[in-house]
């Protein structure tokens, strides 16, 4: 959805450093994405002549010697695995899970981040339960300013759990409340702008 919708702000996405590269918005997916590919080292052999699905069996049984690079791809075929004749890839997200031990991001990525969040001061929260420690002390330890929440969980009733796992990582006060409802009340009723138009 955020691929789709920048375009409408002026930033289109045709390679990985397009994520970041506007002074204005900066599109940074933690736990990589669907579309991302990283290329893999060896590479196959006669890879050209490997068919797409015989090819996906052979990266995942040679997985224990294939050295994934930090070479990261915006590809627009599913399943991700080549970014041409010459160069396989394998899928660059995270499996979910409740601890995640490093990130799925470009290191260009992290790099605007850090850099970014000493300005942040509001977090929209989407179907996220806050429990990514990583991240949490990324938030905790770059942050400078005070920092208002917004929890869209499903509903009101979801969003306490979320709001005192952000309460318990962060030591700058600071609102965070829960939307009236889920994700298409917040657009519907407009939450998203208020919340985003206030200083």
């Amino acid at each position: 959805m955020l691929e789709a919708a920048l375009p409408t702000v002026g930033v289109t996405i045709r390679s990985i450093d397009d994520y970041v590269a506007s002074k204005h918005y900066k599109v940074i997916k933690l736990h990589g994405s669907v579309g991302w590919g990283r290329e893999v080292d060896p590479p196959v052999k006669n890879l050209p002549a490997v068919g797409d699905q015989r090819l996906v069996i052979e990266l995942i049984e040679r997985a224990a010697d294939l050295r994934v690079t930090d070479r990261y791809h915006v590809v627009q075929q599913l399943p991700v695995v080549r970014l041409d004749a010459e160069r396989p890839l394998v899928p660059a997200i995270a499996i979910p899970l409740r601890s995640k031990g490093a990130f799925e991001c470009p290191g260009a990525h992290l790099k605007a981040l850090h850099e970014c969040l000493p300005e942040v001061r509001r977090i929209l929260v989407v179907g996220w339960r806050a429990t990514d420690a990583p991240f949490l002390k990324l938030l905790h330890d770059h942050g400078r300013q005070a920092i208002r929440g917004l929890v869209v969980a499903g509903g009101p009733g979801q969003a306490p759990e979320v709001i005192n796992n952000l309460r318990k990582s962060l030591d700058r006060p600071g609102a965070l409340l829960p939307t009236r409802g889920g994700f298409t009340d917040l657009i519907l009723q407009h939450e998203a702008d208020a919340f985003l138009a206030t200083s």
